[in-house]
């Protein structure tokens, strides 16, 4: 937890505030999601991308009981095949 914590400060400093968009590839029970997404900025996000459906079953559900899952969309697939679909879900602005 305390180096997702630096990551994300070290991201912040970088970029002068936490990114409106954190992409996650890998989510295995989604403890990573929910402590990342409780650094969003309002109105921020966070797409996990798991290739393992329980796992993103197991992550949906911790990420619902966190009360985190409202910022966060649980996508299933291979990354090589979802990246690509993030300019189109979140617009040309959502990569740097």
């Amino acid at each position: 937890g305390l180096a997702l914590d630096a990551m994300l400060r070290s991201v912040a400093a970088s970029f002068g505030d936490t990114p409106p968009l954190i992409v996650e590839i890998g989510c295995y029970v989604g403890y990573s999601s929910t402590r990342m997404s409780s650094k969003l900025p309002p109105g921020g996000r966070l797409v996990t991308i798991e290739v393992d459906c329980y796992h993103a079953a197991i992550a949906r559900s911790v990420l619902e009981l966190s009360g985190m899952s409202p910022r966060v969309e649980v996508w299933i697939g291979h990354s090589e095949n979802l990246i690509p679909r993030l300019m189109s879900r979140f617009g040309p602005n959502c990569v740097h």
